[in-house]
């Protein structure tokens, strides 16, 4: 498969297949239940066996029908893939954070819930009843957010918002900015609903989101910025109040700061890309 360029995940129902992900390592063996996730930046295989010379992904699925592939009488193994559907900023804002590939396996703790998720999954693809698709896209959704949780639990997830999220400590004041990105948050307001002194909440939260917690504070501010003027939103003035911003001009100097050009230009870059995907 080549870079996909979007959040996707897959759990093998039946069989086992070998997952690798260009540029990380060596090949991963997965078997009936595991579930994994790619953040869609790299190119990705998956093979019967690593030493198989590979197939374009984009030849097989060209064959009939463009939301499924066979090769052979496809007895042996059954994947179940996805693409997460996020707008732009959010899509970039995951990606960012999340590994190349992230995999949870069947035998892992707390898997018992991803089977029943992957059972009710299957069972409401296969029947297409009534609300059937409706169904299988919430049960989807809570396939790849109990992924992420689990791995967020169990494995050294890097510096950035989801560590600092999943952090028990940093997790309140992460929950509050969200909350409230208008407000004046001041350090000692973040610390006291973290249950930390001022030096120990700043030192914590800058070890799990890589920045202090009022860079943080800007950071959010911005990607919902970037997420209203894509979807061709507020009036700058606006915005800028949404955000905590005392005027507009006060509003565009931070987001040139962040993003290199003014709201404006960024509103107009992102009108032409969705012009130009539609």
């Amino acid at each position: 498969f080549e870079p996909p360029l979007a959040i996707k995940f897959g759990a093998v129902l039946r069989g086992h297949c070998w997952h690798e992900v260009e540029g990380i390592g060596g090949p991963v063996r997965l078997t009936e239940g595991d579930v994994f996730v790619v953040n869609g930046r790299s190119p990705l295989r998956l093979s019967s066996d690593p030493g198989i010379v590979p197939r374009a992904a984009a030849d097989e699925f060209g064959q009939g029908r463009r939301d499924a592939a066979m090769l052979g009488t496809g007895d042996d193994f059954h994947l179940l893939g996805a693409h997460v559907e996020i707008d732009r900023v959010g899509a970039d804002l995951l990606a960012d954070v999340l590994p190349p590939f992230t995999c949870l396996l069947a035998r892992s703790a707390g898997a018992e819930k991803l089977a029943w998720l992957l059972g009710r999954l299957v069972e409401e693809t296969v029947r297409s009843g009534p609300g059937s698709l409706a169904i299988a896209e919430s049960l989807a959704h809570l396939l790849f957010v109990q992924t992420l949780r689990d791995h967020i639990e169990t494995e050294a997830v890097c510096a950035g918002w989801l560590r600092a999220a999943g952090d028990p400590r940093i997790g309140p004041a992460i929950s509050l900015i969200h909350a409230e990105p208008a407000r004046n948050w001041q350090l000692k307001d973040l610390a006291r609903a973290s249950g930390m002194s001022r030096s120990s909440f700043a030192k914590r939260f800058k070890s799990s989101a890589g920045m202090a917690p009022l860079a943080y504070l800007t950071f959010w501010r911005m990607r919902l910025a970037a997420r209203e003027l894509g979807a061709g939103g507020n009036k700058l003035a606006a915005l800028a109040d949404a955000l905590g911003y005392s005027s507009a001009s006060a509003f565009s100097s931070a987001f040139k700061r962040a993003y290199g050009m003014s709201p404006a230009r960024y509103r107009n870059q992102a009108a032409m890309t969705c012009g130009q995907e539609g």
